[in-house]
């Protein structure tokens, strides 16, 4: 079994993200806390914008992150300056002998004839025990405004050999370009080689295109029925599409209707009715658009989850949205759950103190180790987002307390003291 995980993300120069740039440190699970307008949803729609643009010479926009021109992402709009996103990944195998991999990627994006352009990207991939590309190595590519380099420039066996290039393209520092093989019998090889090379070199785009999946805010039903499309998608947007995916993969219907009821209590199921419409109801009978907001709202972030492959990770934004706070430590005793038993990495985006101390809890009892959750508090400092970073001890306590939360519960406190107090 092989542990694919998303380790970092550095941001500079992107939306509220400023010149001095951030990095910002991920674990098994994550939870991205503070105000209203930090940057906590920047940092997902960044690497959006990364996935949504792998293998293209610019970033584009699509219905999962959507934008006009360069200075809707440009800090402070100021299209003098350059856009910075990378990332550092890692694939380990779980036992001795198994193949591994680090990977480390930055992409430099500036303002050109109305394009958002790549100008410059680095990839650096190191690798351990991948047969037949060999034990340990290392592979580096770097694109600068055109000019190309990649070390080393190919790979070589008996009587084969694999061409290695440098690219242009988005989260493509190095491709397998091809190479020859000098003998029949060495075909076999050769060809081993190339896909095993490929593979490889392709973790640093796949970590976004394959493996990751964003639920934004704002979802859930607001019709009693959905059109029936003609097939499913793997990252479900619109009501019609989930309730499409939903209706054609009948397997996530058991999973996701056990998964709701144990946060609020109301099973669901799917039904397809008459002319191509797909209906949700509870098991009560009644069509979850009479159900409350908090059970139809879980149901997009939930399929996602259940469809979601193992090593994936899933990004849900204030996945608390209409719940109630025993609900919400119910939702976060079951992605806990997920994330340990079926190896995905989970970051959620929460203005909820509810959330934040469930999965604190279940670190103080054991069922998550401290080193794998990772809570990032961000802020603005001068009109520019700063992430700290909150260490988390095997207690389940964060040092220096809940950062954001601790202050308003003072707040409130101080509020009705004063009240009572007043004289009369």
């Amino acid at each position: 079994m092989v542990w694919m995980m998303l380790e970092e993300i550095r941001l500079k120069n992107f939306k509220a993200f400023g010149d001095d740039g951030q990095v910002v440190r991920l674990g098994r699970v994550t939870i991205f806390i503070g105000e209203n307008g930090t940057g906590k949803s920047s940092v997902l729609q960044a690497l959006q914008l990364l996935s949504q643009s792998a293998g293209r010479q610019s970033l584009v926009a699509s219905s999962m992150f959507q934008f006009s021109d360069y200075q809707d992402i440009i800090h402070k709009k100021d299209v003098e300056s350059k856009i910075v996103i990378g990332y550092r990944a890692r694939v380990s195998g779980e036992s001795k002998g198994q193949h591994s991999a680090r990977i480390e990627y930055s992409a430099c994006f500036a303002s050109e004839d109305r394009e958002v352009r790549l100008r410059e990207q680095s990839g650096v991939i190191e690798f351990d025990n991948w047969p037949p590309v060999g034990e340990h190595g290392k592979f580096e590519g770097t694109y600068h405004y055109g000019d190309m380099s990649v070390n080393p420039s190919k790979l070589e066996g008996a009587n084969w050999d694999v061409t290695l290039q440098s690219s242009d393209r988005v989260c493509e520092p190095i491709v397998a370009g091809g190479g020859s093989y000098r003998s029949p019998s060495a075909e076999t090889a050769y060809r081993a080689a190339y896909l095993a090379a490929r593979d490889l070199l392709t973790i640093c785009k796949s970590v976004l295109t394959k493996y990751l999946f964003i639920v934004r805010s704002g979802r859930g039903f607001d019709q009693l029925a959905f059109s029936l499309g003609e097939e499913t998608t793997e990252h479900p947007e619109t009501p019609d599409e989930l309730a499409t995916t939903f209706a054609y993969r009948r397997e996530l219907e058991g999973t996701v209707a056990g998964w709701i009821a144990n946060v609020t209590g109301v099973n669901i199921s799917v039904h397809v009715i008459p002319k191509r419409f797909v209906e949700l109801r509870s098991t009560d009978g009644y069509n979850i658009y009479h159900e409350g907001f908090g059970t139809g709202q879980l149901v997009k972030p939930m399929v996602q989850i259940a469809m979601a492959p193992r090593d994936s990770l899933i990004a849900v934004e204030e996945p608390e949205i209409h719940l109630h706070p025993v609900a919400q430590i119910r939702l976060s005793d079951m992605l806990a759950d997920i994330a340990v038993r079926q190896d995905k990495q989970i970051l959620l985006t929460t203005h909820s103190d509810h959330i934040l101390a469930g999965f604190l809890n279940i670190v103080a009892e054991g069922k998550l180790k401290a080193k794998d959750l990772s809570v990032c508090y961000f802020e603005k400092q001068e009109g520019q987002v700063r992430v700290v970073q909150s260490p988390v001890a095997d207690n389940g306590m964060i040092e220096g307390g809940l950062r954001g939360f601790a202050e308003v519960e003072l707040t409130k406190l101080e509020r009705h003291l004063k009240a009572l107090t007043k004289p009369k």
